[in-house]
């Protein structure tokens, strides 16, 4: 007989039974109750742990279940639900935080190798000693729902308040770094200690959520597996979505500081809804007795079998399966992260290694993980669970040794995929959506395979029920801490010493073996003899996989297909295009760098994860330029920094000017410096030059640390679109740069302008002339340039500058690169400082560590491949008048003969002039050198088809004289030619060369005379040109009578179209008043540009001048000026 009864120490459950059933035992001892779905069930051994309630979480479902409704019947139907909903939150938030506290922690421990697996290891860490600990909590509380609420609620309340904790951490950082010497050991210990302080919190918390929510959701042994597969896979796909959101959207758009309150927000959602619902379900109160122990067993099994039938056949496990399968997932997990490690580089290597791209791998990887969980939890295993395990393994390895044999063909299979869509902005998605397709042929199989083992191992470590949170999470934390030492091996040992096609291979051969092992646990002695030469297998195994693929990955994976348009025909044909020797080839812990050498020039490439660094040709333009250009500048640099040592022709650039005393270098990769050796006939064999010292350190990390400071450092890393690039571009960076540099010290900043939007390009440059207010910018390389900024005003005397380009090593350096006389180096120069800071438009947002606006925009300007030549339309060589040291020269130096040849030659070797420029210099060369036919030959290659040819300009010309006889008649031709003449005017001058303007600006003064309706189109012609010619006087009576007369109001729409001459004379004026700091008038002339419509097609320096004179105002009225003037350039650091 069994009776429904009350029970002493809770009142009526209100959960997911409505029949409380007792034994006779039982009903002796209220407190050894069990419950017949084994919801809530404890053996009365087990010791409980009340938690706390919150009273109105407790309170409100009560109240409102008091009008005559039983508690009983609401059934357990808001549980399952809250479970799958928390789970899924809880998982986007842990992914949101990994993504953003890696961020954070990065901003002192650096992107080095050793940095990033040291943070790996204190957040993973921290999971398994929650999954452990929190696990085996689990099995003694009476209210795990309530648990799990508390867990997620402590998430989300330390969420909260990280970032004053990472500030203090941070401060605490800093103090140590400035007493221990750069690269010291000390400071990874110290990294690795501030990361664990930071992340052992929240990790082990969330380590203990899975096992707590499944213990609440387990019954019986028999679904054990399935609700572990189903809790792990809601949570995978919370993964999923928290990857693409932080990535994608959190990050890009909001910034660090929020994604961190987002993820928050989630988890005390999360931890609220699970209250609630423990509140609304009556969780148990108490505590156990623990006597008994033996009466409360029996009770158990007796409640088990009257209330629910056991399956006929529930499968056990011995002691010794139970750990062996413990271990093997731990080993299971090692080389899960082996793949998920090694995947990232093939992968980084086929598709670009850019921080979207290892998103959309992570993506994937979980993706897979989380459908063999589901897959798992739909098969109903019975018996020979542990052979199924045993069989997955070695499935999984298979899988890998079978798909090792495509991956060559990775890069090719991409640039297929990538130029099936337009490459345009709107189509970035559909690009990521390519790389997931990539990803998910690479990795879907063998990670679907790994997904089923850990739900199963769950199960089978399981033998009782009331110690269910305990062997889950210690199955969990097994896998976990596998993990860590996977990362720990791979990243530090297996792929800088066994090179990428081993470490997969070797991945693959332990799973076998894993498998192998545990098949063979119950076989007879006659086959055991045979698992011990898995071991000697595995090892010819490693051999041969490197003989088969090591050579033609190298080829093949660094070749940097993702950047082709078009994409090859065939994989023949990309194979066939590969046309380089290999000179060096390593797998390094924190990237693949590779020296190719071309069979047909014999040119040498440094490439690193696929993109070319370096080079001994087009490339060492830029090097060399970008050692020389500050040195050459600075009064007397005695000191350097180096960031990005590529192939040390910089360095050694450097080392030529004869007051160096000591160059130091920071390089990420250690590799680099390795391959650097093999440049030493390009770098001046810097490496071995006493003066220098080279640091294998992260450069934020290497400027933590040291005391020195410098006349010069010279930033050159790779594109900001690579992966943790973007933070060398950052204000911190920057401003770090600032602290080390001294008080007349020179900045010198590399930038592409090739694969990178407008806005990229713009947001760089705010983001320098913030901290380096005083900045110049010069052209190195085709698509290259190189900002020079500093504290204070640059003067660099030109006598001094010509006296340092004599030095012998210094010309020699340089006559590398056809530079062999003054102009022509001086003619690389293409902004001065007037102008500089103010290129980027006002409402440009700088970029910055806790708000990563670059990365994004890179990232897109990679993918569409266009280049951004906006920059060069603030080139001053245009101008007749200018401060750049170019027109300096000029106005006591005429071209001679050899200056014109050196720049004829340099240019062929590297373009440093564009259309309009080139031609100019031809006509200054055809000026001095009237009988020299090349310049006429050479022009004849450069046409522009926007302007009339020369031929229809003279034959125009040769009727001018009617053309004013019948201006009254035909205003429009005088118009016509007006506007034509201006415009070949333009085209042709520059610092170069001018075409007199004397007898055109007569004509247009007849113009004006006898054609009043026009006249102010003449007349701004003429005050443009009277600004060219240094008539000043003129200019001023002109335009003042054009746009400074309040009876006079002029609009775009009195112009021809697509004019500048009005915008053009308003921003001189404007520049003038500025000068004269009459900056009321200033404010008037800028109000005409607005008013007038005459800033749509101006040249780009017109709105330098406008954004200068923005600032300018909001200098002396902040007020006025702050809404535009979010994310401007602020005023130079007080030093």
């Amino acid at each position: 007989m069994h009776q429904r009864g009350g029970i002493r120490g809770a009142k009526s459950l209100r959960s997911w039974r409505s029949t409380d059933w007792t034994t006779n035992a039982a009903r002796s001892n209220p407190r050894k109750r069990l419950c017949s779905r084994q919801l809530f069930c404890w053996p009365a051994h087990t010791p409980q742990i009340p938690l706390p309630r919150i009273s109105i979480l407790t309170t409100l479902p009560r109240m409102f279940t008091g009008f005559g409704v039983s508690s009983r019947a609401r059934g357990r139907g808001p549980v399952l639900p809250m479970a799958i909903f928390c789970m899924l939150l809880s998982g986007i938030a842990a992914l949101v935080y990994q993504v953003v506290w890696t961020r954070y922690l990065a901003l002192f421990t650096g992107h080095t190798s050793y940095a990033i697996v040291a943070v790996l290891v204190a957040f993973m860490g921290g999971l398994a000693l929650g999954n452990a600990w929190l696990g085996m909590t689990a099995d003694k509380v009476r209210r795990p729902l309530a648990m799990y609420g508390w867990l997620e609620l402590g998430i989300g309340i330390y969420a909260i308040f990280f970032t004053p904790l990472y500030d203090i951490c941070y401060g605490l950082y800093l103090t140590q770094a400035e007493t221990t010497a750069p690269g010291s050991p000390m400071l990874l210990v110290w990294k690795f200690l501030i990361s664990l302080v930071l992340l052992i919190i929240p990790t082990v918390l969330m380590g203990g959520t899975l096992p707590v929510l499944t213990k609440m959701l387990t019954r019986s042994l028999d679904e054990l597996k399935g609700q572990i597969s189903n809790l792990y896979f809601i949570n995978s796909v919370g993964a999923v979505v928290g990857v693409a959101l932080a990535e994608f959207w959190f990050v890009p758009q909001w910034g660090l500081q929020f994604s961190i309150q987002a993820g928050a927000a989630m988890n005390l959602a999360a931890g609220a809804l699970a209250l609630f619902v423990s509140g609304y379900i009556g969780e148990e109160l108490g505590v156990r007795d623990n006597s008994d122990d033996d009466e409360a067993d029996d009770d158990e099994h007796t409640t088990l079998a009257e209330s629910e039938p056991e399956p006929q056949m529930t499968e056990t496990f011995t002691k010794g399966e139970i750990n062996m399968a413990v271990w093997a997932i731990a080993l299971s997990g090692a080389v899960a992260m082996l793949y998920e490690v090694a995947w990232t580089r093939l992968l980084g290597l086929a598709m670009g290694s850019s921080s979207n791209a290892f998103a959309m791998m992570l993506i994937t990887f979980i993706m897979g993980i989380a459908m063999g969980a589901w897959l798992i939890g739909r098969i109903r295993i019975e018996r020979n669970s542990m052979n199924w395990f045993a069989w997955l393994e070695i499935l999984v390895g298979v899988s890998i040794i079978l798909t090792m044999f495509t991956y060559e063909r990775l890069p090719y299979w991409f640039a297929k995929l990538a130029n099936v869509i337009e490459r345009s902005s709107e189509n970035y998605p559909f690009y990521q959506v390519m790389r997931g397709l990539l990803s998910f042929a690479v990795m879907i199989i063998p990670t679907t395979f790994l997904g089923m083992t850990l739900p199963l191992v769950s199960r089978i470590s399981t033998a009782e029920l009331a110690r269910t949170g305990g062997s889950v999470g210690r199955v969990f934390s097994f896998n976990t801490i596998g993990a860590v030492l996977g990362v720990v091996l791979t990243g530090l040992w297996a792929l800088p010493n066994l090179g990428l096609a081993r470490t997969f291979a070797l991945g693959a051969a332990l799973n076998i073996c894993i498998g192998v092992v545990i098949l063979s646990r119950n076989a007879g002695a006659k086959h055991k003899k045979w698992v011990p030469l898995i071991i000697p297998a595995t090892v010819m195994w490693m051999i041969l996989a490197g003989l088969m693929f090591h050579d033609k990955w190298s080829q093949y994976l660094t070749a940097g297909t993702w950047r082709s348009q078009p994409a090859p025909a065939s994989f023949e044909e990309f194979a066939a295009t590969e046309n380089y020797s290999i000179l060096y080839h390593r797998d390094g812990a924190g990237s693949t760098v590779t020296v190719k050498q071309s069979t047909n020039d014999g040119g040498i490439f440094l490439k690193v994860n696929g993109k070319a660094d370096a080079s001994s040709t087009s490339d060492m333009v830029t090097q060399l330029l970008l050692g020389h250009v500050p040195a050459v500048l600075h009064e007397k640099p005695e000191s350097a920094l180096v960031v990005g040592l590529g192939s040390g022709a910089t360095c050694g650039a450097i080392l030529t000017h004869p007051d160096i005393r000591r160059v130091d270098a920071v390089e990420i990769n250690k590799e680099v410096v390795e391959a650097a050796v093999i440049f030493k006939n390009f770098n001046g064999d810097a490496l071995n030059n006493e003066k220098m010292t080279t640091y294998v350190d992260d450069a934020k990390s290497f400027l933590q640390s040291t005391t020195n400071r410098y006349d010069i450092i010279v930033s050159e890393p790779s594109n900001p679109w690579m992966a943790g690039v973007a933070g060398l571009f950052s204000l911190e960076f920057y401003d770090a740069c600032r602290r080390h540099l001294n008080d007349d010290g020179v900045m010198c900043q590399w930038l592409h302008v090739y694969e990178i939007p407008e806005d990229a390009i713009d947001t760089v440059l705010k983001t320098y002339s913030i901290i380096f207010p005083h900045m110049s910018i010069w052209s190195g390389s085709m698509g290259d340039l190189i900002l020079i900024g500093s504290l204070k005003p640059m003067e660099p005397d030109l006598d001094s500058v010509l006296e340092r380009l004599e030095v012998p090593a210094v010309a020699g350096s340089l006559s590398q690169i056809l530079i062999n006389r003054p102009a022509t180096f001086l003619a690389h120069q293409l902004v001065s400082e007037e102008y500089g800071r103010f290129i980027s438009p006002v409402m440009t947002e700088h970029h910055s560590d806790l708000f990563p606006v670059l990365d994004a925009l890179a990232q897109k300007g990679q993918f569409t491949l266009k280049p951004s030549f906006h920059v060069y339309e603030f080139d001053e060589r245009k101008f007749v008048r200018s401060t750049m040291l170019l027109h300096q020269y000029l106005r006591k130096n005429n071209l001679t003969f050899d200056d014109i040849s050196d720049i004829v030659n340099h240019n062929d070797y590297e373009s440093i002039f564009r259309g309009e420029m080139y031609r100019s210099f031809l006509r200054s060369w055809s000026q001095f050198y009237p009988d020299d036919p090349t310049p006429v030959f050479l022009a004849s290659r450069s046409k522009d088809e926007s302007l009339p040819t020369k031929s229809d300009f003279l034959d125009m010309t040769d009727h001018l004289a009617s053309i004013a006889r019948d201006i009254k008649n035909k205003p429009e031709h005088a118009v016509e030619f007006a506007f034509t003449a201006m415009a070949q005017m333009r085209a042709s001058r520059s610092v170069f060369f001018q075409e007199d303007p004397s007898p055109f600006m007569r004509a247009l003064g007849l113009f004006s005379q006898n054609d009043e309706a026009n006249a102010h189109v003449y007349d701004t012609y003429r005050a443009e040109l009277a600004w060219e010619i240094g008539e000043q006087d003129m200019f001023l009576k002109l335009a003042e009578q054009l746009f400074m007369n309040p009876n006079v109001n002029l609009t775009a729409v009195n112009y021809p179209d697509n004019d500048t001459a009005p915008g053009t004379v308003l921003a001189r004026l404007m520049d003038h008043y500025f000068e004269q700091s009459d900056f009321e008038k200033a404010n008037s002339a800028l109000a005409k540009v607005i008013g007038g419509r005459f800033a749509t097609e101006e040249p780009g320096w017109i709105r330098a001048i406008s954004v200068k004179l923005f600032y300018a105002f909001q200098a002396m009225d902040p007020q006025a000026g702050a809404a535009g003037a979010q994310g401007g350039p602020q005023p130079a650091p007080k030093q």
